[in-house]
C-alpha cells in the first residue's frame, strides 16, 4: 500500500517506469523541501530560506567561491571511494587542477532536480531510483524527456524513437567530444532493441557526480559530492 499523497503518487509512477511524469512531480516536491536551485540558496546562506529567483549558492557556484562552499560542507564530507574527504580536501580539489571539471559539475546538478532519500537531499534526482540496470559503468541515461534518437548523427536525420529519462548502451565505445553517440535502447519487454544516435549533450551517467545534503541545526549541510560506485 502507498498511501495517497504527492510522494505517494511520485513512487508508483517511478515503479510504473513513468520517468517524465515522475521528474516534473519530483521536482515540484524538491522545490516545497527546499530542492534544486533552492538548495543552493540554502547552503550558501546556511540557513533554509526557500526558493528564490536569485538563489545566492548559484551565483557562488557561478563565482567559483570554494570557501563558501566548503564551509557549508559537513567536516567529513565524503569526496571519494579512496577516503578522500573533508571541508578542507573540497576547498583544495575546488582550487587544484580539476577544479574546472568539478565546478561545472556542481553547475550541472541543479537543473537535474533532487529527489528526497531518507530524510536527505539528492541531486541529481534520478540517482535515487532504480533505473533497471546493473551495468551503471556501461550504460547511459537520457537526461530529459521526449528527446530523440535519430538514424544518423546529424540533426536533421530520421526520428527512429523518442525516449524519455532512457537507459542506453553506447556502440563503439563513448566519445565525450563527439556531437552525437551511438547507442543501443533495450526492449524491456524481451523485443529487437533499436539503435540510433542521441546527442552527446542529452546524455549522462548514472554515477557521475552527485551531491548528497542533510539539515543540522543550522540548515542544509553537503554530506558527499562524489562520483562513480
Amino acid at each position: 500500500f502507498i498511501p495517497c499523497t504527492p510522494f505517494g503518487v511520485m513512487k508508483m509512477l517511478e515503479e510504473a517506469g513513468e520517468w517524465e511524469r515522475a521528474a516534473s512531480l519530483q521536482e515540484r516536491l524538491c522545490r516545497l523541501e527546499g530542492g534544486g536551485q533552492a538548495i543552493w540558496a540554502h547552503l550558501l546562506a546556511n540557513h533554509a530560506r526557500g526558493l528564490s529567483d536569485a538563489p545566492e549558492g548559484a551565483e557562488a557556484v557561478a563565482r567559483r567561491d570554494a570557501g563558501a562552499l566548503a564551509a557549508l560542507a559537513e567536516p567529513e564530507v565524503e569526496l571519494d571511494f579512496g577516503g578522500g574527504a573533508g571541508r578542507d580536501e573540497l576547498r583544495q580539489r575546488l582550487a587544484g587542477t580539476r577544479g574546472e571539471e568539478l565546478w561545472r559539475a556542481l553547475a550541472a546538478l541543479p537543473p537535474l532536480g533532487c529527489a528526497v532519500q531518507g530524510g536527505e537531499l539528492v541531486l541529481p534526482w534520478f540517482f535515487a531510483q532504480d533505473l533497471g540496470s546493473d551495468d551503471a559503468y556501461d550504460r547511459m541515461l537520457v537526461t530529459g524527456a521526449d528527446l530523440s534518437l535519430r538514424a544518423e548523427p546529424r540533426d536533421n536525420a530520421t526520428v527512429v524513437a523518442r525516449l524519455s529519462w532512457t537507459l542506453v548502451e553506447p556502440l563503439g565505445g563513448y566519445d565525450a567530444e563527439a556531437r552525437f553517440q551511438h547507442v543501443r535502447v533495450a526492449d524491456e519487454q524481451g523485443g529487437a532493441s533499436l539503435t540510433g544516435f542521441v546527442e552527446t549533450a542529452n546524455l549522462r551517467s548514472p554515477i557521475d557526480y552527485r551531491l548528497v545534503a542533510a539539515r543540522d541545526g543550522e540548515g542544509w549541510r553537503i554530506t558527499a559530492f562524489i562520483a562513480g560506485d
